[in-house]
This record gives structure tokens, C-alpha cells and sequence, in this order.
């Protein structure tokens, strides 16, 4: 049943889109709020909720990747389309693993002496090291903008099997918004109110990872579909009714 309900909200593209902002306005309007400030704040706090869901969207989509890209091989698909689903499904490993510091904090492993000393918080990942530390905004807008550019690659032939589904165009919208509201505050003097998207950071972080799952929920449905239907034209464009 609940397969089902996944099923027709990504499916949905309005009411995605809906869902996501809603929830994203919502845990906005508990942080800014004094009474449930804290609340919000400990919900995003190190390996708490926010960042537990963020992982496990990463790892699951990272793995579904990986079943989707053997499955358009075994369908039959270009080496381009299966080479990029494997690669996106890689990063997306990658990205889960940082989020954890590759297992540090599951099984408790110290820092290397000399890695501890680069790193800027003393822990076992690239993204605290000097240079990176601080700037993540850039690249959460990198994977926002790969989402959106995703969708109008859809038009060009040789990428149309990974091409994002136009279901996700507002969720990756969403997203974008908040990381380049994160970014005003962190390059202009901008108003206070500025400063609560810089602290939602991991609420973004969390949108990532559900986006990266949900497309690779898409994409396995779709390639489920081609190897059922052979010859069947299957532009994401087309199978879904994305409802924009």
C-alpha cells in the first residue's frame, strides 16, 4: 500500500511539488518560531533525524542505482545511458558515505593523525578538509542545477533514458531556492531573515537525498517497463504524468 502511494506521488508532479514545499514552509515556519526553535534545531543536529533520513536516502538510492543501470545494460540501453546511471548511483555512495564519515561515527574508528589534523572538525571525510569546509552551499547548487538541467535534457535524444523526470522539476526547484538564498546570505548583508536559510542547510541536505531516491524510484520503474514492453518508447517525459 505504501509502494502504491509512493508510486502516485511520484507520479504526481503537482502534488509532489506541493509536499515538499509544504513540508519545507512548515519546518521553516517551527525554526523561525521561538517556542519550537529548539525543537527544529535539535532535529537537524549531528547524526540525529534530518541527517539519519539524508543517509539513508543516499545509501538506498545509491543501491537502487546501481540495480537500475545493471538493468538498462541487460535491457539493452546504450552504453551512455547505463555508464551515467552507474556513475550517478557511484556519487551518490560517495555523498552518503561523507554524510557518516565513512562509518566513523557507526563504529566509533579515530581519525588518522595526520587526516585529523587537516581536517577542520578532526573527522574521517573530504568536505571538512581546508577549501571545502564551509562551502557546501556549492554543492548542494550543483546537484540542484544538475536536477533542473536534467529535465531539458530530456529533449536531446542520446540522454533522454537519464534525463530527470519532469515530476522532480518543482521538487529540485524547491531546492534550488533555498540553496541560493542560503548562498545570499553568505555573500551579501543580507536582512536576519536570510540567516534561517543558511541554518536549514540540513534540511536541504535532506531534500537531496529523498530527490536522488525518488528519481532512481522513477528510473526503476521505467526500465521495469521497457524490458516488459520492448520497443516502447520510454522518454520519462512520456511515462509519467508529471502533471506539469
Amino acid at each position: 500500500m505504501l509502494a502504491q502511494w509512493v508510486r502516485k506521488l511520484l507520479a504526481n508532479g503537482r502534488l509532489l511539488t506541493a509536499v515538499v514545499l509544504g513540508a519545507t514552509l512548515a519546518f521553516h515556519a517551527l525554526y523561525l518560531l521561538p517556542a519550537s526553535r529548539h525543537l527544529a534545531e535539535w532535529l537537524m543536529r549531528e547524526d540525529l533525524i534530518v541527517e539519519d533520513i539524508t543517509f539513508l536516502g543516499l545509501l538506498a538510492a545509491s543501491v537502487l542505482g546501481g540495480v537500475v543501470a545493471f538493468r538498462a545494460r541487460r535491457n539493452g540501453e546504450s552504453r551512455l545511458t547505463w555508464v551515467l546511471l552507474g556513475l550517478f548511483a557511484i556519487g551518490l555512495f560517495f555523498v552518503a558515505m561523507e554524510e557518516i564519515s565513512w562509518g566513523q561515527w557507526v563504529f566509533f574508528f579515530k581519525t588518522p593523525g595526520t587526516w585529523k589534523h587537516l581536517n577542520r572538525q578532526g573527522e574521517t571525510n573530504l568536505h571538512n578538509l581546508p577549501g571545502l569546509w564551509g562551502h557546501s552551499e556549492y554543492l548542494r547548487l550543483t546537484f540542484a542545477v544538475g536536477g533542473l538541467a536534467g529535465v531539458w535534457a530530456g529533449l536531446v535524444p542520446g540522454l533522454r533514458k537519464v534525463a530527470t523526470p519532469r515530476a522532480l522539476l518543482g521538487t529540485f526547484a524547491v531546492i534550488t531556492t533555498y540553496v541560493v538564498l542560503d548562498m545570499v546570505d553568505d555573500l551579501f548583508a543580507a536582512p536576519w531573515i536570510f540567516t534561517s536559510f543558511s541554518a536549514l542547510s540540513e534540511w536541504d541536505e535532506m531534500l537531496i537525498g529523498l530527490a536522488g531516491l525518488a528519481y532512481m524510484l522513477i528510473k526503476r520503474d521505467e526500465f521495469g517497463r521497457d524490458r516488459e514492453c520492448p520497443g516502447r518508447d520510454s522518454n520519462p517525459h512520456v511515462l509519467a504524468d508529471s502533471g506539469f
